[in-house]
């Protein structure tokens, strides 16, 4: 990830603005699947860590957002660029108001997706 983040053209670039630029961007984020042993762990993981299931978390082979506009939507998992992070959304929000920050972030400092890149998660045992 640490690669794909730093290539030239990858690289965060910046408008006049301060905006980041298309085809540039602060999060790369892999593809996130569930680690073998926890899809069985619980009824909960069964249904949401299953083929068939419900959780987008772990169907990012590819993503409407990248095909079509050039950037994704950022779920929580991945590598940024803290500088180009900071510089973009520093100051941006008022403390403690938004209770999930992934998305919103994700919308304004570009999100790449690596879908060649892949990562495991555990599912919460849930019983």
């Amino acid at each position: 990830m640490i690669e794909t983040l730093a290539h030239p053209l990858n690289q965060p670039r910046f408008d006049a603005a301060g905006r980041i630029l298309p085809g540039s961007y602060t999060i790369i984020q892999p593809r996130v699947s569930p680690s073998l042993p926890s899809t069985s762990a619980s009824p909960f993981s069964r249904l949401f860590a299953d083929a068939v299931g419900i959780d987008p978390y772990t169907k990012a082979v590819s993503d409407v957002n990248q095909d079509l506009a050039g950037e994704g939507s950022y779920y929580g998992k991945g590598i940024y660029d803290v500088r180009a992070f900071s510089r973009v959304l520093s100051g941006r929000f008022p403390e403690e108001w938004l209770l999930s920050h992934d998305l919103i972030e994700g919308a304004y400092v570009r999100v790449g997706l690596a879908s060649d890149i892949e990562i495991y998660d555990e599912f919460p045992r849930i019983t």
